[in-house]
């Protein structure tokens, strides 16, 4: 199968997350692709990223004032995108070397704008508990996404844009739907979300019981190591 060209975005403000996003970049079994990062932390140089520059043209490094929202980044990164499919990365989640792969196999088979993961696993990682999230939300189309597993069609930013207020991957999805792009929610497999209980560290501001209110949560480890955990995702 004939791969897409895929442009990843990944704003960060964590100095202590770089090599972490460096690794989910090279861990992709994808040779069609870019990563393009925007420091949002004036206190971190671009500089930090130069290693990886001087040896990789597929790695583009911007920075926006901290003042900044999380919209404008993700703005800036799409509109240095060479390619023709954005896909959103967080620094801190972890991505499985077929995650690209996965997104390729549905835009060519589904006949989708965006693609997304109704249905993930979450890690906390200390309390070593690991939930699945969205449970019912697998391979269908429509589902509401998590905004870390997102992937457009780069054509849909000529008519839609992040905007500068919370929860803007949302508020982008409600835009897409309104202007009646096709949305696809992909396997739970292949991607794990990473949270801490400083919560204070997530643009998601929720504790950890607030996802176990949910019904759709389920919790499938406990007691579990980030490592084992990483692995555990693709077989369940």
């Amino acid at each position: 199968m004939q791969e897409i060209k895929i442009s990843i975005i990944t704003p960060t403000r964590k100095q202590d997350c770089i090599e972490h996003l460096i690794e989910n970049y090279y861990r992709q079994e994808y040779k069609h692709k870019e990563l393009i990062i925007v420091i949002n932390n004036d206190n971190m140089q671009t500089a930090i990223f130069d290693k990886y520059i001087a040896k990789d043209s597929s790695i583009h490094v911007y920075r926006l004032p901290a003042r900044l929202h999380l919209a404008q980044c993700l703005n800036l990164a799409v509109s240095k995108a060479k390619l023709d499919y954005i896909a959103r990365f967080d620094d801190d989640d972890f991505y499985g070397e077929k995650y690209l792969q996965e997104i390729n196999e549905n835009f060519q088979t589904k006949h989708c704008d965006i693609i997304n993961k109704g249905s993930f696993y979450t890690y906390f990682k200390e309390i070593k508990i690991l939930m699945k999230r969205g449970s019912g939300k697998e391979n269908r189309y429509g589902a509401e996404g998590g905004g870390a597993t997102t992937c457009f069609k780069k054509e849909i930013f000529n008519n839609i844009n992040y905007v500068s207020i919370d929860r803007c991957d949302s508020v982008l999805m409600k835009a897409c739907r309104a202007a009646r792009y096709k949305i696809y929610s992909t396997s739970s497999h292949n991607f794990m979300a990473v949270r801490s209980t400083d919560i204070s560290v997530h643009t998601y501001q929720k504790p950890f019981e607030f996802f176990l209110k949910n019904p759709r949560n389920k919790i499938v480890a406990e007691q579990i190591e980030y490592e084992e955990a990483c692995r555990l995702i693709n077989t369940l």
